[in-house]
């Protein structure tokens, strides 16, 4: 295997993208807190979103983006040892 570096490269950045999507998603969490008003059966609940929500919407994203890169990755050095020419 000719192109172990790039293999690993893209596992570790496949892993990384994914601590990042969980971790995204746990602070995103963190930043939602809902309450309800008005009386007993005439209110309403009210869901206020918090910068930890917006701060961890970025990282989930930004895991998925990262965890995208990573599986083109894997995928080229698929196709790289597909079509080594081996003498």
């Amino acid at each position: 295997m000719k192109h172990r570096k790039m293999l690993i490269a893209g596992i570790i950045t496949v892993a990384v993208g994914a601590i990042f999507s969980v971790m995204g998603s746990m602070i995103a969490r963190l930043g939602v807190s809902s309450h309800f008003e008005g009386w007993w059966i005439f209110g309403t609940t009210v869901t206020d979103y918090g910068v930890g929500y917006w701060v961890g919407l970025g990282f989930a994203i930004g895991g998925i983006a990262i965890i995208m890169v990573g599986i083109v990755l894997l995928l080229i050095v698929g196709i790289l040892e597909l079509t080594d020419v081996k003498p």
